[in-house]
């Protein structure tokens, strides 16, 4: 499915029932002196109904987008700043229902998407506050084992194990009498748990039926890139101009590179230059990439050198294949930035 295609269908969703959601608040204003109680129930379920299925369809439009493929945007971000924005939405409700809010976070700031981070807590936070009627929320911010950790825990109603196992699936939410007191899609922790492995991390959930839940996300630290001391020389070995403009923007500031645009020119190079590192393509014009690789590492003048494959290749079998033929690494690509600027930065140290 296809991004224009969720776009049509969002569109063609929503507009309509924009018009009864709109024109059932305006009756109800117009009309409240002349409705009967009775009338006026039947507006509200139309208008919460109306917002129920409008949920949906987002929640729906949200997943697919994200399995679609999103674009992130990583900037440093305080984590704690971010938090503590999303609890501010909350205030309102929180002081109403008498909870108790406790913040205990570190300052820790990490590469990463603000906007989707932020969408993260604000599924959790809220769903801590949905499902706690007494008690209190703490929140939890600290670094451990090169993580973020963000610990989310309240004292609600909680949840039994197995009820956990599926939590992160989809359209997992409460049955029966729990269902109809606590309304939603299922589909929020859905998006949680995406969003989380988009962004690197990962999720869990410890809960016990009737005394809360708690959950954690681990999100990579940022990792400094330390600038070598002794500039070194990396190779590229690609016929395609554009990757090796890409490859000097993200590697120049570190180290010297020198490029050749075929698979035997590449392999004279590697002997003449001794790099530190190969950056290898496998569309060449004389010489496949695997080919190039098999030489370079039977030739005892090249055979000591990471060589490192850079290739769109998204299939299981040609990952497998790539990584039997010798090599030392692959990078599929598009690759994240900082996973390649590191991977090459640890071959070459």
């Amino acid at each position: 499915m296809n991004k224009e295609f969720l776009h049509s269908i969002s569109h063609e969703l929503k507009s309509p029932l924009n018009s009864i959601l709109t024109l059932s608040k305006v009756l109800r204003m117009q009309a409240d002196s002349r409705l009967s109680s009775e009338e006026k129930e039947y507006l509200e379920i139309i208008e919460r109904n109306g917002h129920t299925l409008l949920a949906l369809i987002n929640d729906l439009i949200e997943v697919f987008e994200i399995d679609s493929g999103i674009t992130l945007t990583k900037n440093d971000v305080a984590v704690a700043s971010v938090l503590h924005n999303v609890c501010e939405r909350y205030e309102g409700i929180i002081h109403k229902k008498g909870l108790k809010l406790i913040m205990h976070c570190d300052d820790v700031v990490i590469a990463t998407d603000e906007a989707r981070l932020y969408q993260i807590f604000e599924h959790l936070i809220d769903n801590a506050v949905k499902f706690t009627e007494e008690g209190s929320i703490t929140i939890s911010v600290y670094e451990k084992d090169d993580h973020c950790v963000v610990s989310i825990a309240d004292t609600g109603i909680g949840m039994s194990g197995e009820y956990c196992d599926t939590l992160f699936d989809g359209f997992t939410k409460a049955s029966g009498s729990l269902s109809s007191k606590y309304p939603g899609t299922g589909l929020g922790l859905t998006i949680v748990s995406r969003l989380v492995t988009c962004l690197g991390g990962s999720i869990q959930v410890e809960s016990q039926l009737g005394r809360g839940s708690t959950f954690t996300v681990r999100l990579p630290l940022q990792k400094e890139i330390q600038i070598p001391q002794q500039r070194k020389t990396i190779l590229v070995i690609d016929d395609d101009p554009d990757s090796i403009v890409v490859v000097k923007a993200l590697l120049s500031r570190l180290y010297d590179i020198v490029a050749t645009h075929s698979g035997s020119e590449g392999i004279a190079k590697a002997c003449d230059v001794q790099p530190a590192c190969i950056l290898l393509d496998l569309s060449l014009p004389d010489l496949h990439g695997l080919q190039v690789v098999k030489q370079l590492k039977d030739n005892p003048h090249t055979c000591h050198i990471p060589v490192i494959i850079v290739s769109a290749s998204s299939l299981k079998h040609e990952s497998a294949t790539i990584m039997a033929s010798g090599c030392d690494d692959f990078i599929q690509k598009p690759f994240a930035i900082e996973e390649f600027v590191l991977k090459v930065q640890r071959w070459v140290t």
